[in-house]
């Protein structure tokens, strides 16, 4: 449903009973055509902002999947 500071808030369909978890990182899987609005307005929320795959550029699989280990490993 939504991101509360460090703390994400999800709704089971089924129940409409809502799960909270504690985060420390947070991505967001959102589609193929860059949003860059929405991003520029969660960068003003969260300092540790890194945008990859199609979001950053569009391309295969593999690569964004090799961006995205890269900086999950160096995070």
């Amino acid at each position: 449903m939504k991101i509360d500071g460090n703390t994400a808030i999800f709704e089971n369909k089924e129940t409409n009973e809502n799960s909270f978890y504690s985060l420390e990182y947070t991505v967001l899987d959102l589609g193929t055509k860059p949003d860059t609005e929405l991003i520029e307005e969660i960068k003003e929320e969260f300092s540790n902002v890194f945008v990859l795959g199609d979001a950053n550029k569009t391309g295969r699989i593999r690569n964004a999947m090799e961006t995205g280990f890269e900086l999950a490993y160096k995070l």
